[in-house]
């Protein structure tokens, strides 16, 4: 009886610890370095998907629910990176650039030292085996349509907004997509230019869109659009399904009267808890025209079968005479998983 009673006693402590261990190893938590700098930008770092990993040459790496920190061992570098842009924390604080961007006083990384050749002796050689060369990871193919040029009135009369649709027309997700609207002169040259940015779009969907460029000095000639996405990500997306009352005028009595109306909601159909999330609502003519577009953020933290409700607006008729004919609307929602 005494060696059943100890048995059991000796299981008990047994699962107790592996409790507790599994317990500590779901605690993710930034440290250090990591933790100085997702102070600073908590909503862009995230929360941490598991504990800082060491790499094999002395470098550290932290999955976050947007993106992934980053140690480097030989200058002390730390950054956070959402997969297209950086968050450097240097000598003059948090400075953001783009990936593939480095600042003034960075340091290249540094390259493995070559090995210092050894004399040796005459030995028999043998054929080298090719090694192949790394495969790319395609990028996806993001085609813009329906686009739309509008110049503003009244107090908008300094603005145009350049509108329309994104779609990936790819087999592959899309991630980190830069969009680019150029007004350009006769000769070819940019009179004025903005950039947007979304950070996912599955295959074969689309996102509305709406750039606000400053009216040139100078008439312009035509309009330039385009835009370049990647193929992978740190972060995993998953899309919110979408359910929109009927679309309605405002009250022209109203604040913000003679314009258009949608409330909607999002609602997570996953299994897991998405973060940041997104809804991306455009508004259309009868001949699918994109005559306006707006970007809203439901919720940050979303359980499954939640949902989270949302109103979106247009501009009043009389700063974009368009907007009066607006007879439908679309709408596309995504989050981050946790």
């Amino acid at each position: 009886m005494q060696r059943l009673i100890l048995a059991l006693a000796t299981a008990v402590i047994a699962l107790s610890s592996l409790t507790i261990a599994a317990s500590a190893q779901s605690a993710a938590e930034f440290k250090l370095g990591f933790k100085a700098l997702a102070d600073q930008i908590p909503e862009i770092a995230g929360q941490p998907l598991e504990n800082e990993q060491s790499a094999a040459n002395g470098d550290a790496l932290q999955r976050t629910s947007t993106g992934l920190m980053a140690w480097r061992k030989a200058d002390n570098w730390t950054a956070f990176t959402d997969g297209f842009r950086s968050w450097v924390n240097g000598p003059e604080g948090i400075q953001v650039r783009l990936n593939d961007q480095r600042f003034s006083w960075e340091a290249p990384t540094p390259a493995a030292p070559s090995p210092t050749p050894q004399p040796i002796a005459a030995r028999p050689t043998f054929a080298a085996t090719p090694t192949p060369s790394p495969t790319a990871s395609p990028s996806p193919t993001i085609g813009v349509y329906k686009l739309n040029v509008v110049q503003g009135e009244l107090l908008e009369s300094n603005t145009v907004w350049v509108l329309g649709e994104l779609r990936n027309d790819s087999q592959i997700p899309a991630y980190s997509i830069k969009l680019t609207a150029r007004l350009l002169g006769e000769a070819g040259d940019t009179a004025a230019s903005a950039t947007q940015s979304y950070n996912y779009l599955a295959p074969g969907d689309a996102i509305g869109f709406r750039l606000q460029l400053p009216k040139p000095l100078a008439p312009y000639a035509r309009t330039d659009v385009s835009a370049t996405a990647a193929g992978t990500s740190f972060a995993r997306y998953e899309k919110l399904a979408v359910a929109g009352t009927t679309m309605k005028k405002t009250d022209a009595t109203s604040v913000g009267g003679d314009a258009f109306e949608w409330t909607s909601s999002v609602t997570n159909q996953s299994s897991s808890n998405l973060t940041a999330c997104v809804a991306y609502v455009w508004f259309l003519d009868e001949y699918d025209r994109v005559l306006w577009a707006d970007t809203t953020f439901p919720s940050t933290n979303l359980a499954p079968n939640a949902s989270a409700e949302f109103v979106v607006r247009t501009l009043r008729y009389k700063y974009n005479p368009q907007t009066a004919g607006i007879n439908q609307v679309r709408a596309y929602a995504v989050g981050i998983q946790q």
